[in-house]
C-alpha cells in the first residue's frame, strides 16, 4: 500500500518532502506504536488526545499525520499533514483501506442485547459451519476461527483489532463472521462496518455505571438496528417480541425485520417441550411449518438464543435441517451453564450470569429442575461497577435458592467486605451466608452439598483471573470447583 493509493480518500495532498509512492507499514492512533513508515492519526479520546503525542510518533517514524488541528503538529515535521473533521472517523476509514476492506469479503452478523450475545455467538457459528460457511467469532470470551484463537480484550474490538481479526480470517478461509456489540462501543461510534444481519437478545438493567440511565443503555443498543445494517435490502434485523423494549426496537427501514417469541405472534415462534438437565426439546414454527429441534442445553433462556440463532441462519438461506443438526451436536459455551464433571454425583454449574435478571433466569431453569435436591449458589458483584443492582441480585438468589453463599467477584477498587455489605442490604433470610474469599466459598458450597444437590457458581463464568486492588490473579471457578470436587 503505497501512501498515494492510502490517502485519495482526502482529496489533494502536498506532499511536502514525501514521495507519494513510498510504502505504508502500518496505520495507528497510538504514538508507542509508530514504527518508520506509519501513518499516525490524532484521535480525541474520553481521557487522551492523539494531539498530544505528535512529538513521540514522530520520534517513532511516522510518515504521515492525520489530525483536526494542524496548529498543533511541530514545526519541524517535514511529512505529509492531513487535516480532517473527525480523526476517529478518519483513522476507522484509512484502516479499512489499509486492510483492503476485508469486511466486504465476509458475510456479517452483529448481536447486542444485555444477556445471550456469547452464547447466541457460538450456536450462530455452529450452525453456519455446519452450512459449510466457516465462520470466525469476535466476542467476550475470545476471538476465534475453528482451532485458530486470540484473547480478547473488549467484548467489542476497537478498530484497528476488528480489521486486523477480519483479515485473519479472510486468509484463514472464513466466509463469515459474527460479533458481540457492546452498548459502549455504540455509544462511543467505535462499530466501523455495517452487517447483514443484526440480533437483538434482550434487554434490562446493567451498565448503568456507564449509561446513567436505562434510556441512554437502549438508545445506544437501537443504534446496531438503525445505523449499522446493510442498506443494499438484503439486511435483516431479529429481535425478541417477548421483551417488550426489544419488540419496540427502530429499525432502518433499508432492513427487513423478523421476529422470534414463545409467548405471542412472530415470524418465529416456538415452544419448550420438555427439558432436563441433559437439555431441551423445542419446537419452531415458521409459517405454516413446525420443526423439532433438541439442544444440549438447558433452560428457556437458551432456547430462546437457539431460536435467534435458527432465525439468523434462515435470514442467510440455511435450512432447519442444518439448524436441528447443530443444535443436536452443540458442545456449548465456556462458562454459560456449563456443567462441571466430578465423581460426587453433584450436579454444578459454572455461569456468567451477574445481572438480576441473567441470575433469575439460571435459577428459575434450575430451579424447575431441583425435585427434592438443594439448589446452592455461589455469587459476588463487580466492584466499580453498578452498585444498584447488588441488592437486587440477592433478592433473586434468596428467592430461588436453598442456600446462598456471597462472595468476592472482581473487587477491583472497592473494598471486598464493603461490596458484601451492599449485596447483603435489606437480607432477610437466615439461609444467606457470606465469605469474602472466593476459593473458601466454593469449598464451602462443597462442603454443605449433598449427591444429587445443584451446585451454581454465577458471576465470573469463563474468566480465569480475579482483580483485587490493582493486582489480577489466576482464577477460574471451573478449575477451583472441579478441583474441590474431585478431591474427595
Amino acid at each position: 500500500m503505497t501512501l498515494k493509493n492510502l490517502l485519495t480518500l482526502f482529496g489533494k495532498i502536498h506532499w511536502q518532502q514525501t514521495s507519494p509512492d513510498a510504502v505504508v507499514s502500518g496505520v495507528t492512533s497510538d504514538s508507542r506504536e509508530v514504527k518508520p513508515g506509519f501513518v499516525f492519526v490524532a484521535v480525541r479520546g474520553v481521557t487522551r488526545d492523539g494531539h498530544d503525542f505528535f512529538e513521540s510518533a514522530i520520534r517513532g517514524g511516522a510518515l504521515a499525520l492525520v489530525v483536526e488541528n494542524r496548529q498543533k503538529v511541530p514545526s519541524s515535521f517535514s511529512g505529509v499533514v492531513v487535516e480532517v473533521l473527525d480523526g476517529a472517523l478518519a483513522y476507522s476509514q484509512l484502516l479499512g483501506e489499509f486492510y483492503l476492506h476485508p469486511e466486504e469479503k465476509l458475510i456479517s452478523i452483529g448481536i447486542t442485547g444485555t444477556n445471550g450475545k456469547t452464547s447466541s455467538s457460538y450456536l450462530i457459528e455452529a450452525i453456519l459451519n455446519s452450512a459449510g460457511i466457516p465462520c470466525g467469532v469476535m466476542g467476550t470470551i475470545d476471538h476465534h476461527f475453528q482451532q485458530q484463537s486470540w484473547k480478547s480484550g473488549l467484548t467489542t474490538p476497537d478498530t484497528a483489532t476488528f480489521y486486523q481479526r477480519l483479515q485473519d480470517f479472510v486468509d484463514l478461509g472464513a466466509k463469515a463472521y459474527v460479533m458481540e456489540v457492546s452498548s459502549h462501543s455504540l455509544k462511543q461510534n467505535r462499530v466501523p462496518t455495517l452487517f447483514d444481519v443484526g440480533l437483538f437478545t434482550n434487554f434490562t438493567r446493567d451498565h448503568l455505571d456507564y449509561h446513567l440511565t436505562m434510556d441512554d443503555y437502549f438508545a445506544s443498543k437501537e443504534k446496531l438496528f438503525t445505523q449499522h445494517l446493510k442498506t443494499n435490502g438484503d439486511a435483516y434485523a431479529i429481535l425478541n417480541a417477548d421483551d417488550e423494549a426489544v419488540k419496540k426496537t427502530r429499525v432502518s427501514q433499508t432492513a427487513q425485520t423478523w421476529t422470534f417469541a414463545q409467548k405471542g405472534a412472530a415470524d418465529f415462534q416456538y415452544t419448550l417441550r420438555t427439558q432436563d438437565l441433559s437439555g431441551c426439546e423445542f419446537e419452531v414454527r415458521e409459517k405454516s411449518n413446525s420443526f423439532s429441534y433438541r439442544t444440549p442445553m438447558i433452560g428457556a433462556h437458551n432456547v430462546a438464543n437457539c431460536v435467534g440463532a435458527i432465525a439468523v441462519a434462515r435470514g442467510l438461506g440455511v435450512s432447519h435441517e442444518v439448524c436441528k443438526q447443530a443444535m443436536q451436536n452443540f458442545s456449548g459455551v465456556p462458562g454459560r451453564l456449563q456443567r462441571v464433571p466430578n465423581t460426587l454425583n453433584k450436579n454444578a454449574f459454572i455461569d456468567y450470569a451477574h445481572t438480576p435478571d441473567a441470575l433469575e433466569q439460571v435459577l428459575t431453569t434450575l430451579k424447575t429442575l431441583q425435585g427434592s435436591a438443594q439448589l446452592i449458589t455461589v455469587f459476588g458483584c463487580g466492584g466499580d461497577r453498578d452498585r444498584g443492582k447488588r441488592p437486587l441480585m440477592r433478592e433473586v438468589a434468596e428467592k430461588f435458592s436453598s442456600q446462598v453463599i456471597v462472595t468476592s467477584d472482581n473487587p477491583r477498587s472497592e473494598d471486598p467486605q464493603a461490596i458484601i455489605e451492599d449485596i447483603l442490604q435489606g437480607k432477610t433470610s437466615t439461609k444467606i451466608m457470606n465469605e469474602v474469599d472466593r476459593y473458601k466459598a466454593l469449598q464451602k458450597a462443597v462442603a454443605i452439598s449433598r449427591p444429587g444437590d445443584i451446585i451454581l457458581i454465577a458471576g465470573k463464568g469463563h474468566e480465569n483471573t480475579q482483580t483485587i486492588g490493582k493486582d489480577v490473579f489466576p482464577f477460574s471457578d471451573y478449575d477451583k470447583i472441579k478441583e474441590l470436587l474431585n478431591a474427595q
